[in-house]
């Protein structure tokens, strides 16, 4: 699997990701990969805020962390080598 990512800009203290990704490799190894790479990004800036938050609404805090992951994918650039 080939995958580079490239930080391309700072924002306020956020990153904005570029993902060079081989298109022959998107199998189920690589989609995990991508979603441990945002969890590490949301867990990173606003983890604390969601755990607060899971806590006071009582919340699983899995489930939010999931779905914060998949909306971060959204945020990434990517480029399709292939």
């Amino acid at each position: 699997m080939e995958v580079i990512i490239v930080l391309r800009m700072m924002v306020s203290s956020k990153s904005c990701a570029m993902i060079y990704i081989n298109f022959n490799h998107l199998n189920e190894d690589a989609q995990d990969w991508l979603l441990g790479i945002a969890r590490e990004h949301i867990e990173e800036s606003e983890g604390e805020t969601i755990k607060e938050y899971c806590i006071t609404n009582g919340i699983d805090y899995e489930k939010l962390i999931g779905e914060e992951c998949i909306k971060k994918l959204y945020s990434y650039d990517y480029v399709f080598n292939v």
